[in-house]
């Protein structure tokens, strides 16, 4: 996958500055688009976020309208629909998308049994039209690992072997799959990630073994040397021909739930050029259980890496210039009242860009604000009369508060405020230079929706809210705001949430969807698994205490 040089440099003025300090960068939305693939500022494409089968193409940087190659599910007789591996650019017109066309036939047991059709999209002209070449010659049970293209001309797709073969199948093109061959000569049966440079072919198994090839595939040679640091399903990630980094679990018992890293910038053939990244002094500071994962290279000494900060209780990036030996915490983007856990996928001029779970974003270096406060506790039930707490930001010299007052609603069935409008219907509005307010005449039973920024003689910062429900007759605070010490990780999560330090006498606790639907309903427990909800953001409420929680499936 071709992306422009980096420029690296203007990272290291970004984070000189104090725009990571008391400052943090004003975030603008860019595109509805996650897993954005950039070739410049002004061609990027991505999937949609409503969908995986959807893939949308800007031809200019801020454009509102995008060429898009919609693989929507296909509703037939023959049960057949497209699922997307892959795409990329050969240059700043020409696109290649690799699909899968699936057959579903139905059950066996309780597998489900699908057959694949290989596919690839490729357009010449920014995605206005599009050409479809198969690769298969018929329906086999053969899913494709992914694409990947050295330029527009030279290319490598791998698919698992069918039921009925041995090896895995390999493709290559050298006239951007106009035409292209299947190589044979090999015993590969896992591919994980793969790599071609004409004449050199690299790809990595699920179980640690790296094959290579100096011949357009017609002999490999294996090295199973990291099968003696890594447990099987560690990752490669192949920035080009020279510069690769290996993630993944150790074989080392003692090492808990910690993550090991080795890189090189000698192109992955020789053991005696990998060695480690430290990354230790993130656990250290993140804690042991904290989620590891990379997110991005910049050079053979600069990459940025993803974490589900246990102690933080929420998705931070990390940044390193010197392979590990410092890092520096980036800032999440902060949008329409909430701060999104930020992915950043590019750099390029003084343009940053990030992702926020669907969304993409970017900013421009220099242009910043002030960190919006944070109000402690999380939603919790409260008396009358409550006072409103935060932290102090540095380098704000007040605070503005709003307070809207709402008709109370059936909190069971609807769990948060909807359409709350701070404009018109406003029950306080104040600045204040300390860090706490008492909201004057607040009443029982009343649903209270806060929201507040810091301020100086030049910035202001983004909003950040909360919101509060008010009950007939209070317990004493302390146990009211009990919850204020449980803690819900990693947020947002893709497979399960974990608790800490639950609130008493609960006995079930629900998860309930954006309308206040209930999708799951559990006994008590340290662990739920979500894996098959839809991405989303929902509600987690511990009964009877009827304490909520906000977290967001990916």
């Amino acid at each position: 996958m071709k992306l422009r040089l980096l420029k690296v440099f203007l990272l290291v003025v970004l984070l000189s500055s104090p725009t990571f300090s008391q400052k943090v960068p004003k975030w603008k939305f860019l595109a509805p688009l996650w897993v954005p693939v950039f070739y410049d500022l002004n061609h990027y494409m991505g999937l949609t976020s409503g969908g995986q089968n959807t893939v949308c193409i800007y031809n200019k940087m801020g454009d509102t309208i995008a060429n898009c190659l919609a693989l929507r599910t296909v509703v037939s007789t023959d049960s057949t629909y497209f699922s997307t591996r892959s795409f990329c650019y050969g240059d700043s017109l020409t696109i290649f998308v690799h699909v899968d066309s699936v057959k579903s036939l139905g059950l066996s047991g309780l597998n489900l049994i699908e057959k694949y059709l290989g596919l690839i999209f490729k357009t010449i002209d920014g995605g206005k039209t599009w050409k479809k070449i198969q690769l298969n010659p018929n329906f086999r049970s053969r899913k494709s690992v992914g694409l990947n293209m050295r330029d527009k001309m030279n290319g490598i797709v791998v698919q698992f072997p069918d039921s009925s073969e041995q090896f895995s199948k390999i493709w290559i093109t050298n006239d951007g799959w106009e035409t292209f061959r299947e190589i044979t000569n090999h015993n590969i049966l896992a591919p994980k990630n793969f790599f071609y440079n004409p004449p050199k072919i690299l790809i990595f198994d699920v179980y640690c073994n790296l094959y290579y090839s100096f011949d357009n595939g017609q002999t490999f040679t294996k090295d199973s040397t990291f099968q003696n640091y890594f447990l099987p399903l560690a990752n490669l990630r192949i920035v080009n021909d020279k510069i690769m980094i290996i993630s993944g679990t150790p074989k080392d018992s003692n090492m808990k739930d910690r993550k090991i890293y080795f890189r090189t910038t000698d192109g992955g053939i020789n053991w005696d050029y990998w060695e480690p990244v430290d990354i230790n002094k993130i656990y250290e500071v993140y804690g042991d259980s904290s989620s590891v994962s990379l997110a991005r290279i910049l050079n053979d000494s600069v990459y940025i890496l993803g974490v589900d900060a246990r102690k933080k209780g929420k998705g931070i990036s990390l940044l390193t210039t010197d392979n590990g030996k410092s890092w520096i915490e980036l800032s999440n983007i902060w949008y329409n009242n909430e701060e999104w856990p930020a992915t950043y996928v590019y750099f390029e001029g003084n343009y940053v860009f990030a992702t926020g779970i669907f969304w993409l974003f970017y900013h421009t270096i220099g242009d910043s604000t002030l960190m919006p406060p944070t109000f402690y506790g999380p939603y919790y039930k409260i008396p009358k009369n409550f006072t409103l707490r935060w932290q102090p930001i540095e380098g704000a010299t007040k605070y503005q508060i709003q307070v809207v007052e709402l008709e109370g609603f059936d909190f069971v069935n609807y769990p948060q405020p909807i359409g709350v409008n701070y404009d018109s219907v406003l029950f306080d509005d104040v600045i204040v230079t300390g860090t706490s307010y008492s909201p004057p005449n607040t009443k029982n039973w009343k649903i209270y929706c806060c929201r507040i920024r810091s301020m100086n003689d030049s910035l202001v910062s983004e909003w950040n809210s909360k919101w509060y429900l008010t009950e007939p007759e209070p317990n004493d605070v302390e146990s009211q705001i009990g919850c204020e010490s449980t803690k819900i990780y990693p947020n947002p999560a893709r497979e399960n949430i974990t608790f800490e330090q639950l609130p008493e006498n609960v006995r079930k606790i629900k998860i309930l969807d954006m309308l206040g639907n209930e999708v799951l309903s559990l006994p008590i427990q340290k662990s739920i698994d979500i894996e098959k909800l839809p991405a989303g953001v929902y509600y987690l409420r511990f009964e009877p205490s009827f304490e909520v929680f906000k977290f967001i499936k990916y």
